[in-house]
């Protein structure tokens, strides 16, 4: 049993430093295309960096729950962890759609930060899920089964593949949504990632002008 749980919070240290270093570099991103003024700058980097702080606190507390099992302190943890994440990640679509037309860098160099911050929109909303259908009485969806089974024990991929379809097709393609806390997150994901999509083709018109 101590075994298993260690191997959990290795495994969620593991996935929260992916998180952590995609922040960081669609941050670095933003910040190396040179758009903004120095007061500016200054303000959003004190932003970025007090919740930087939380979430790093709040990523440790995460882990350390998790290891001795309390399910309680987890999903407190969890639920301040993915809010700070989640101002991260609307932070950096934000400041996106602000350079979107003003960055003057390759299309390639623009591309990456771009990609760090879609896929930090996938991982963010795989840990809402996740969180959600613990907490929610009954779930927060209903999940497909074989014929030949009677339950289905959904895992962290299970999320990502709502997440991933959520940003990719703007919603969920197998699973029924129940919960009306969940169909919201799932409008705001989506409109995090058209967001992307539309700082894309910002791009790619100012580098044609």
């Amino acid at each position: 049993m101590a075994r298993t749980s260690r191997l959990r919070g290795l495994e969620l240290a593991l996935g929260l430093l992916i998180v952590e270093l995609l922040d960081v570099f669609a941050s670095w991103q933003i910040q190396a295309g040179d758009v903004f003024t120095q007061t500016t700058g200054e303000l959003l980097f004190g932003v970025d960096l007090i919740t930087t702080i939380v979430f790093i606190l709040m990523a440790v507390a995460l882990v350390v729950s998790t290891m001795r099992d309390d399910d309680s302190k987890v999903n407190r943890y969890a639920f301040v962890y993915l809010l700070m994440a989640t101002v991260q990640v609307t932070l950096n679509v934000v400041l996106m759609v602000a350079s979107g037309h003003t960055r003057n860098d390759s299309l390639l160099w623009g591309l990456w930060d771009l990609g760090a911050a879609y896929l930090l929109i996938v991982v963010v909303f795989t840990g809402w899920y996740w969180w959600c259908d613990r907490v929610i009485d009954g779930g927060a969806f209903v999940f497909p089964t074989r014929e030949s089974a009677t339950e289905h024990r959904p895992n962290v991929v299970d999320y990502l593949f709502i997440a991933f379809n959520t940003n990719s097709t703007f919603g969920p393609t197998s699973e029924d949504v129940v919960a009306r806390r969940v169909k919201a997150l799932m409008m705001y994901q989506t409109v995090l990632s058209l967001s992307i999509l539309l700082v894309f083709v910002a791009r790619i018109v100012g580098l044609a002008a």
